[in-house]
């Protein structure tokens, strides 16, 4: 009798013990957790098959055999490498076709295979173009919400590189959320005061300016690029041309030249 009630007793405590740190122990805010739940329900929208339907359609015979064609080698084919290396020519030929959607998601399947920063950025870069493109709503929220967990799980894997937090702030800046739309500038901000030099968030910060018309601002971003790397192409691209539209013809000619430079 009492070796039966410590047994009950001992369920009950790891009972308890679980149910305290599971929802003591939560750290996500609501915001977070509204997200995660909002990705999870689009996911269910969209799928990768019926978007392959729908693009198929598209086709003609030649394009057909040759997905056909990749399709009996990665059935055929021994090692894992060489079935990314298949499914990297099968993510071209949709990227080609401009079906960027599906392209991000075979980059995805290997982002996950190979497990590396370097392949969920590059899947995170073809769901941004996506982004940009498309105009269809729920593959625009496919696409961006794809982009931002491919780009989270770059910077998870590798902290160090900014420019997977520039790309998932730009992520929000290009598709600006509802509850908070300066998410993507505030990104950008604080990765400019934690990283005051870095080319990246500056070039980024200066474009921005110029599309929100604060020239003064752009102006100075650019300016600063080109005091750490005198020679940047871009920087000077974008000073060439807001001279030019400002009338200030010899600064125009004189980044233009830059801007021109092999």
């Amino acid at each position: 009798m009492q070796a039966g009630v410590s047994k009950s007793i001992s369920i009950a405590f790891f009972l308890g013990l679980f149910f305290l740190l599971y929802f003591a122990c939560d750290t996500k805010d609501n915001s977070q957790k509204l997200a995660e739940k909002s990705r999870e329900l689009n996911f269910e929208k969209i799928s990768l098959n019926m978007l392959l339907k729908d693009a198929k359609t598209n086709l003609v015979a030649d394009e057909t055999m040759y997905l056909d064609a990749l399709k009996i080698q990665l059935e055929q084919t021994e090692t894992v490498e060489e079935k990314y290396v298949l499914k990297e020519k099968e993510a071209s030929f949709w990227f080609t076709k401009e079906e960027e959607a599906i392209s991000g998601a075979i980059a995805q399947q290997i982002a996950e295979g190979r497990g590396d920063s370097k392949s969920w950025s590059i899947a995170g870069t073809t769901y941004t173009i996506c982004l940009q493109r498309e105009t269809e709503p729920d593959i625009r929220d496919f696409c961006f919400n794809k982009a931002i967990n491919a780009f989270e799980q770059a910077i998870s894997l590798e902290p160090e590189n900014l420019d997977h937090q520039v790309n998932l702030a730009l992520c929000y800046v290009e598709k600006p959320l509802e509850d908070n739309p300066m998410k993507g500038i505030q990104l950008l901000l604080g990765l400019n005061r934690e990283h005051p030099e870095n080319i990246s968030v500056l070039s980024q910060l200066g474009r921005l300016s110029i599309k929100t018309n604060q020239i003064d601002r752009a102006i100075a971003r650019f300016n600063s690029i080109l005091e750490l790397e005198p020679g940047n192409r871009d920087a000077n691209c974008f000073l060439g041309g807001i001279y030019d539209k400002q009338g200030n013809k010899s600064l125009a000619e004189k980044h233009y030249a830059l801007c021109n430079r092999e």
